[in-house]
């Protein structure tokens, strides 16, 4: 294009802020015009940190009526992205769709359904695909220099997971399902990449080791006498993401009772060319 494209984003978490603020913000090929939160206060926390710039919206329909905006960033969370994506796609923008699509498969086949119908442009956040490593990895294989892909084998040791996950509502599966679906899914995505296949058969299984325990679900860090040793403490006013955003978080104990999400899972599949692999994830 000889023009920028015009960028709004709905969601305004540590992933938006950053998607909005940061990557599109910069790129020259990209205009941020409108951000989207119903939560008041974290449009004012943009406007204080940023400045004035794009329009501010408390409704996401008021932002996909504005002609100005072309392309949506859904960062919402997961549990939301299909109702924000179909909005966005039935509104006639062209949408980039944070990771995973959706909680349930009717939800991402009615996305599907939503694009088809709109004709526009459909991307699912799953960047990895363009990390410079990962595409020559691709070209490795796709060159035959390893021979025809018959075992895959993934790890995921995420060296953060109980900073990120642990403290707050993503430690119950009410929320998030599992983190083999909300942090996985990159993984999972490279690997079929990789093998070149479709799956046809999978199975997994996960359990909570780690985390979890006897602590009441409202502790939290800010108030406990063992914030100066424990390994999992966080700041909740300024903690600082792995990619250097600093933002406010839930910081309740990672020891609480309600924490239910596994922190380590497995998984291995079949694909339709014979194919197998296996995924490994630990928080």
């Amino acid at each position: 294009m000889d023009r920028k494209v015009k960028i709004g984003v709905v969601g305004l978490g540590g992933r938006g802020v950053y998607l909005g603020y940061g990557a599109f913000a910069k790129n020259p090929r990209a205009e941020l015009v409108a951000v989207c939160d119903f939560d008041t206060k974290k449009l004012e926390a943009v406007k204080k940190k940023f400045g004035d710039g794009p329009k501010l919206y408390a409704d996401l329909n008021e932002m996909l009526a504005d002609r100005d905006v072309e392309a949506v960033v859904v960062a919402t969370p997961d549990h939301a992205h299909a109702q924000n994506a179909i909005a966005a796609l039935n509104a006639g923008k062209h949408v980039f769709l944070e990771k995973p699509m959706a909680q349930k498969i009717a939800d991402c086949d009615a996305i599907l359904d939503a694009w088809q119908r709109a004709q526009t442009i459909l991307l699912v956040g799953l960047e990895l695909r363009y990390c410079s490593v990962c595409q020559e990895m691709r070209r490795l294989i796709d060159r035959g220099d390893i021979g025809a892909v018959k075992l895959g084998y993934a790890v995921d040791n995420v060296s953060v997971g109980g900073q990120y996950y642990y403290h707050g509502r993503r430690r119950r599966k009410d929320y998030i399902v599992s983190l083999m679906l909300e942090k996985g899914t990159h993984t999972l995505d490279l690997v079929n990449w990789y093998v070149g296949s479709r799956p046809v058969r999978a199975y997994a299984s996960g359990g909570l080791d780690v985390f979890g325990g006897d602590e009441p679900n409202d502790k939290r860090c800010r108030d406990c006498k063992d914030a100066k040793t424990c390994p999992y403490y966080v700041d909740h006013a300024k903690f600082t993401m792995d990619y250097g955003a600093i933002i406010q978080v839930e910081d309740g104990c990672v020891y609480a009772k309600e924490c239910e999400v596994e922190d380590n899972c497995l998984v291995t599949i079949d694909y339709e060319n014979g194919a197998r692999m296996t995924y490994i994830e630990c928080h």
